[in-house]
């Protein structure tokens, strides 16, 4: 590394950093109060976990390669019990306690059966949150959207048959945007450069607002 004021100034807050980071770990322990700490290698969770050790909270680590990284290797002399991806990663530990192997999930097979509540739930609230929308719209905004109906947006909005449940719903019609995934984007992009046509006709089909 070439020495510079730079580097040499960014090297004096590492210092820093490294010499009040069990202080600041510990802060952090006695305000969240953990049940359990776990760390999954790095040096950010040397701190963390180095503390919690040393305050009597149960501590794990998780190694998810065959060759450990350093920060995990330290931790495995303190921690209570140590996960491993693949059982070739002990050769290099020297463990003082109980370890698991825990491999790593490749693939979850999902079926539409498992999806049906979660989604129907998410669809409930949306269309709830859509009628309170459509309640607290002034009548002279509301005329058109009951006239043109609703359209959504985002990468949700392609969820099979959403459009129909909220149409249902809210006893309007419900497009999606030919580009859902990235008409919004595209959108505010073109209103920065009308952004004074924007507040006016905000104003007049508004005007309880606009007189404040």
């Amino acid at each position: 590394m070439k020495l510079t004021l730079k580097n040499i100034r960014r090297n004096c807050k590492a210092v820093y950093y490294l010499a009040t980071s069990q202080h600041r770990a510990k802060q952090i322990l006695k305000q969240f109060q953990p049940d359990i700490a776990i760390g999954t290698g790095g040096y950010v969770a040397g701190p963390i976990l180095h503390a919690a050790a040393r305050m009597g909270i149960p501590c794990a680590i998780h190694e998810q390669n065959a060759f450990p990284g350093v920060t995990n290797k330290m931790l495995a002399k303190e921690v209570d019990h140590v996960m491993l991806t693949v059982e070739k990663a002990l050769e290099f530990f020297h463990l003082n306690c109980p370890y698991t192997v825990t491999g790593l999930p490749v693939r979850v097979n999902v079926s539409t059966d498992d999806l049906y509540d979660p989604v129907m739930m998410l669809s409930e609230q949306i269309g709830a949150a859509a009628h309170q929308v459509l309640e607290k719209t002034p009548p002279e905004l509301a005329g058109d959207i009951y006239r043109n109906g609703v359209m959504l947006t985002g990468g949700g909005a392609q969820l099979h048959g959403l459009t129909e449940y909220l149409s249902q719903e809210l006893k309007v019609e419900v497009t999606v945007s030919p580009d859902p995934v990235n008409c919004v984007a595209l959108g505010t992009a073109q209103s920065l450069s009308i952004g004074d046509k924007l507040e006016t006709g905000f104003t007049d089909a508004t005007p309880r607002i606009g007189r404040r």
